[in-house]
């Protein structure tokens, strides 16, 4: 009962971190849409210093999720701590680390409506790539939470019957 327990967990966090990607995947088509004819760079003067809004966000996410990150995970080292605790506290720090980034995309998104430029819309790509290779896997799940061996097994089982 436990195991699937577990397995729910991991499809949840799964499908809300596609959800957020996706969703910013959408803000960007439609910011893109709506700047189409539109120059790269704003052409409104002072509107420049709203450009750097979203690459600060990003840049403090970049610094601050793994420090976040290992900050929640660091108590579950503990050999007594069960594996369904462990991916409780994992889903839980992962969907802020993943809300970090997608604060970086929406930002991008919205002064890009603002300015009526495009340049913000590398911050939404970079977001998106991000927000890939941050995808909850097993094995990333494994790792980041130093499981031992029987744990491992375990979540592989859980993997295994999808």
């Amino acid at each position: 009962m436990e195991l699937k327990k577990i397995k729910d967990s991991i499809k949840a966090l799964r499908l809300i971190q596609n959800f957020l990607m996706f969703f910013v995947f959408v803000m960007g088509v439609v910011i893109y849409g709506f700047n189409y004819d539109k120059p790269i760079f704003p052409s409104s003067p002072g509107l420049e210093v709203m450009m750097i809004l979203p690459a600060l966000i990003l840049i403090g996410a970049l610094f601050f999720s793994p420090y976040y990150m290992k900050k929640s995970l660091n108590y579950l080292n503990n050999p007594d701590t069960l594996l369904k605790e462990k991916i409780t506290t994992y889903t839980v720090a992962h969907l802020i680390r993943v809300s970090l980034f997608e604060a970086a995309g929406l930002a991008g998104a919205a002064i890009s409506f603002v300015t009526e430029s495009k340049i913000n819309l590398v911050t939404i790509v970079i977001v998106l790539f991000i927000l890939y290779t941050l995808r909850p896997t097993t094995f990333r799940i494994s790792n980041e939470l130093n499981l031992s061996l029987k744990e491992r097994e375990q979540l592989n089982l859980i993997d295994q019957e999808d």
